[in-house]
């Protein structure tokens, strides 16, 4: 499922900062899961060859 993006609720050019912080956090957090599987992958691997 896609990470919902924050709403886009930026009025005036002071709001940008707030709305960029939340968007990259937004995306780090969507794709933590997807680093922590390229990590894991080498490991079933490696457990795989072995067996």
């Amino acid at each position: 499922m896609p990470c919902q993006a924050p709403v886009f609720d930026v009025h005036s050019w002071g709001d940008y900062p707030d709305y960029v912080a939340r968007l990259s956090l937004t995306l780090d957090k969507c794709n933590s899961d997807k680093k922590a599987l390229l990590a894991i992958f080498p490991l079933i691997n490696a457990a795989t060859k072995e067996n």
